[in-house]
């Protein structure tokens, strides 16, 4: 499942880096630090790290505070999506609102 996961992220990823190169248009000054590369830097690091399902997480770019949201299944999941997170936040405040789920006893 969590092969799955970094497949359909990794699809999610190529689709946003290709969306925002074609907007881009030579000579035409660009702004530096657009949400979409800001929050597609974050979701490749995630995606890239070993243990992280970058699938269960969501990052957005909203008042010039990066705010994270999701699920992971414990602390230093939640750990490492953070500690990458504040590394390609480019000075942007880093919230995290994910919350890690309890494990279903049977």
């Amino acid at each position: 499942m969590m092969l799955y996961s970094r497949q359909v992220a990794g699809a999610c990823l190529l689709i946003a880096l290709c969306a925002s190169c074609a907007t881009k248009t030579p000579g035409v000054p660009q702004k530096a630090d657009t949400a979409i590369e800001i929050t597609t830097t974050i979701k490749a690091a995630l995606v890239d790290a070993a243990d992280v399902d970058a699938a269960s997480i969501r990052i957005i770019l909203a008042n010039n505070n990066i705010v994270l949201s999701g699920f992971v299944s414990g602390k230093s999941e939640l750990d490492e999506i953070m500690r990458l997170s504040e590394m390609h936040a480019r000075g942007y405040p880093v919230t995290n609102k994910i919350v890690i789920e309890s494990p279903v006893f049977k």
